[in-house]
């Protein structure tokens, strides 16, 4: 059958129209297009009427009519101008009235909530619609939301936001039910079973109280509470002026309390379109995730592991090239916080890479960035602690609606200097992080050596590397420090755990090439800053200069510092004891030569141009520490307390404290009774220390030097860490694997910690300190150390 819907001889679309059979059940249901015309297929036979609804109007019955098998017969409807009213409608009492009811106003607005419900229900099954449709899954562990998968996709209408049994089946066994003694599964209502004759008969409703004052609301529950079946109770909401349903949201009853601690039900919002046709426009359910041990007799309700919410959300539909619907993409708004802090974060920008949509925080952090397509995308936020790095915040980002960036994070400086550098970028003594960042350009050159362009340090075709440098002179120690760190391919290096308020020269090597060095001081409040280096090969009016530091018995010497101040040159020497500057100003110049236990060095040269000089430099060693007056009090003479003041009072403590504990400890009298032996010597009798001759592990001298010495530790776990003087065995599952640095700290200044050069241990004699303190691998370090070594600890303490 088919025919057209009229209203005053005008056609109506969106209008349901149900047959119905000679019992008055429903045989099929069609809506009407924009033509008002409408089509039904009947079952069978036999004897019919049509019964016609829209929305706003009251419900319209034909007389009965004859269908003969394979005969199209014309039905049209003409519908009555009988308008329906609910703006009148007023709360009067609570009573709950049943849905299947004709007489009250609560019926009313369940016949036009039934309308627009089998006018949902028609259209995705007679007139399908193309959607731009979003499906997600939402996940809720202990108040934290997570997204976990969002899809957006063109999809028909004609598939039902969700799968519900038939309406006698939900009546009969419940909307939610165990499958097995740890598994329940939840039904969310379809639109078949909320418009069905069984929802209403066991189903009824009051009018309740609505915050919007344009709406209705029904609310409504089962008629009585049926044992061990679990049905559902929600409200409805209905535009006061148009009689179109709004929203139908659901939760559960006669259920334990895990699913209501959940919050486990639902939700439905309706929208009309503009050819009359309805759809759901946003809809979930939300059910419990609970533990799988099965359930106690003892107890009612299982433990939630979190809820799972799926759901999904319509952003237009379109029938054939025509859009009939359409709502905007959801708007990102939230507050972006410092992740440390939890502080607000002004003046922060906002990049959507995928689709450059930017946004900037005001002055408490509120950001908004409007329509943004649901989906993966990548969030880049920018700071002005971060562009002083020259970094930035990326983060992945499932977007499902306007509450999917409302907690954003961004690193704090503590943070970002951390993720920068791999080995940490705290000076021990400093407390606080500091970094050097920057490029390295080399200038490239053509056959006849002219300058063509600046490119990057390293290309595909040469592997030749290129390291910064970082050399300072420890105020505390006397003694010169260098960091070194390889550039990147593309150039970008990082010097990490550099110290602060101290003068340093920052230059870069490759092969011959040096770049002009600078001197900078990191600020100890935001020790950080920008570094860019150009490596260039010695000019014709340049020299270069390199050499061997030894001392009066042909002894090398490392860790010397051999400096040009009025270039700005300095070179720590070696293991080997080698130096060298590639490239010195030719003239004459004044080279000094500063090493602790030796006398200083200055010598005036003069530099040719283009000249590769060679100098050979010897150190006079001064004379050694005298032992210091002992002490009558038996005690003092074994301690590392020669004095009164209160700092050595607190620093014996301590020492005293760590006696108690891991560890190997040597006094003044057992360091005085080595005087004459070298350090390492006295070292080797340490349990689970191992001494190797430096030389042994550089590999720049002859391998029969062996006047200098590494001491070995052990680590139980953590990385393999590179250099060697002090170094460490690496154990795993009781065997030792390799070896590695340990850290060498005089008092509570770190000599060496994994970064510059090692320490050759033969430079000091045993007598010039009062103490030592030795731990052999991270479990023994002390909580005080902690973190700034893992492959052994060796403490030194001066005497006084």
């Amino acid at each position: 059958m088919r025919g057209i819907v009229t209203r005053a001889g005008a056609p109506i679309p969106g209008v349901v129209v149900q047959l119905l059979d000679s019992t008055d059940a429903p045989s099929g249901a069609s809506i009407s297009d924009e033509r008002g015309v409408y089509r039904i297929i009947a079952p069978r036979a036999g004897t019919f009427r049509v019964l016609a609804r829209r929305i706003g109007f009251a419900p319209h019955r034909t007389p009965t009519f004859v269908l003969a098998t394979g005969i199209v017969r014309d039905v049209p409807i003409e519908l009555s101008s009988l308008a329906v009213v609910l703006d009148t409608i007023r709360i009067r009492a609570a009573t709950c009235v049943a849905l299947s009811r004709t007489d009250s106003p609560v019926a009313a607005v369940w016949e036009q909530t039934k309308t627009a419900l089998l006018a949902t229900d028609a259209t995705t099954s007679s007139r399908p619609l193309s959607t731009m449709l979003m499906r997600y899954q939402r996940i809720d562990r202990a108040g934290t939301v997570t997204v976990r998968t969002v899809d957006v996709q063109d999809a028909d209408s004609g598939s039902a936001p969700w799968y519900a049994p038939a309406p006698r089946e939900m009546r009969d066994k419940g909307y939610a039910r165990w499958l097995t003694p740890t598994t329940m599964q939840f039904w969310a209502p379809s639109l078949e079973v909320l418009g069905s004759s069984e929802f209403s008969a066991e189903h009824c409703a009051r009018l309740d109280d609505a915050s919007d004052p344009s709406l209705v609301v029904l609310a409504f529950e089962p008629r009585r509470k049926r044992r061990k079946i679990i049905d559902i109770t929600g409200r409805i909401a209905v535009d006061r002026h148009t009689a179109e349903l709004r929203e139908l949201s659901f939760r559960y009853t006669n259920v334990d309390s895990a699913a209501v601690n959940a919050s486990a039900g639902g939700r439905m919002q309706f929208a009309r379109a503009r050819d009359g046709s309805w759809l759901v426009t946003e809809w979930f359910i939300r059910v419990p995730v609970v533990d799988s041990s099965p359930r106690r007799p003892d107890r009612d309700a299982r433990a939630i592991v979190y809820a799972e919410q799926v759901g999904g959300r319509v952003f237009n539909a379109r029938r054939g090239d025509d859009t009939v619907f359409v709502q905007p993409f959801p708007t990102l708004s939230g507050v972006l916080r410092d992740s440390v802090t939890a502080r607000t974060v002004p003046n922060a920008q906002l990049l959507l890479r995928e689709s450059w949509r930017v946004a900037v925080t005001d002055s408490v952090g509120a950001f908004t960035i409007g329509a943004v397509r649901p989906g993966i995308h990548t969030l880049q936020i920018n700071t002005s602690s971060l562009d002083s790095l020259g970094v930035a915040s990326v983060k992945r980002l499932l977007v499902a609606d306007s509450l999917s960036a409302s907690r954003l994070t961004v690193p704090s400086l503590r943070q970002a200097l951390a993720g920068m550098c791999v080995r940490g970028a705290t000076f021990p003594t400093s407390g606080v992080p500091s970094l050097i960042h920057g490029v390295v350009t080399a200038r490239a050159t053509d056959s006849l050596g002219r300058e063509t362009a600046k490119v990057n340090t390293t290309s595909a075709s040469d592997s030749q590397p290129t390291f910064v440098r970082a050399v300072w002179m420890d105020p505390y120690t006397g003694m010169p420090m260098r960091f070194s760190t390889p550039a990147e391919p593309s150039g970008q290096y990082r010097l990490c755990g550099l110290p602060p308020d101290i003068p340093l020269d920052l230059y870069a090597e490759r092969g011959a090439r040096t770049s002009t060095p600078v001197r900078v001081q990191l600020n100890g409040t935001s020790p950080y800053g920008v570094q860019h280096h150009d490596v260039q090969p010695r000019s014709a009016s340049e020299g270069a200069l390199r050499g061997v530091v030894r001392d009066g018995q042909q002894r090398l010497v490392s860790g010397a510092l051999v400096s040009i101040d009025s270039l700005l040159r300095r070179s720590v020497t070696e293991i080997s004891g080698a130096w060298r500057m590639p490239r010195v100003s030719a003239g004459r110049v004044v080279l000094s030569v500063r090493r602790v236990g030796f006398a200083p060095l200055d010598t005036a040269i003069t530099l040719a141009a283009g000249a590769d000089s060679t100098l050979n430099l010897v150190l006079t060693a001064l004379p050694r520490l005298g032992a210091a007056p002992r002490s009558t009090d038996g005690r003092a003479a074994n301690s590392s307390v020669a004095d009164d003041s209160a700092a050595a009072a607190v620093q014996w403590a301590a020492f005293e404290a760590r006696r108690k504990g891991p560890g190997q400890f040597m006094l003044r009298d057992r360091l005085e009774r080595a005087e004459g032996k070298p350090l390492g010597d006295l070292l080797r009798t340490l349990r689970d220390a191992a001494i190797t001759p430096a030389i042994a592990l550089s590999g720049a001298v002859p391998s029969g030097d062996v006047s200098s010495a590494v001491l070995q530790g052990a680590v139980l776990q953590g990385a393999v860490l590179q250099g060697a003087v002090l170094q460490g065995a690496v154990l795993r599952s009781g065997a030792i694997t390799f070896r590695c640095p340990s850290a060498v700290f005089l008092d509570s200044r770190p000599l060496y910690f994994g970064l510059g050069d090692p320490i050759d241990l033969n430079l000091f004699a045993p007598e010039q300190f009062e103490s030592l303190e030795w731990y052999a691998n991270d479990r023994e370090i002390p909580p005080v150390f902690r973190g700034l070594a893992t492959c052994g600890l060796l403490v030194l303490h001066a005497r006084r």
